[in-house]
């Protein structure tokens, strides 16, 4: 996946833009969870790459594509989890919480957040 083409006037830019502030709007609210799923398996690259987004939200200039690039590691950090019961943590096949469904619906919702980047 590259940006180069996608940014390359103005109106690239200005997706560019959009896309990368509605992705920290969601990921201000939801870093605690992804950070707890990170935590969880002991990725400390996960964990670090979602307080960088959140480091990128209160910067005062935006970068689109460290965002872009940032959303792409996460969903594909997310893919690489193994399902709850070979989770750390996980008593008896069973998680404390429906770790499976957050791991998928986090995965779906950052796939939406690089959809509106416009990059397939």
């Amino acid at each position: 996946m590259t940006l180069a083409f996608a940014v390359s006037t103005l109106e690239g830019r200005a997706r560019l833009e959009g896309a990368a502030r509605a992705a920290l709007a969601f990921i201000a609210p939801h870093a605690d969870g992804l950070g707890e799923i990170f935590n969880g398996v002991g990725d400390d690259f996960g964990t670090y790459a979602t307080d960088a987004l959140l480091a990128q939200a209160a910067a005062p200039s935006l970068c689109g594509e460290y965002v872009f690039t940032a959303l792409v590691d996460l969903r594909a950090r997310l893919s690489r989890i193994p399902p709850c019961a070979a989770a750390p943590g996980a008593g008896g096949g069973t998680c404390p919480f429906d770790f499976d469904a957050q791991i998928n619906w986090y995965g779906a919702q950052l796939s939406d957040l690089i959809a509106g980047f416009g990059i397939s």
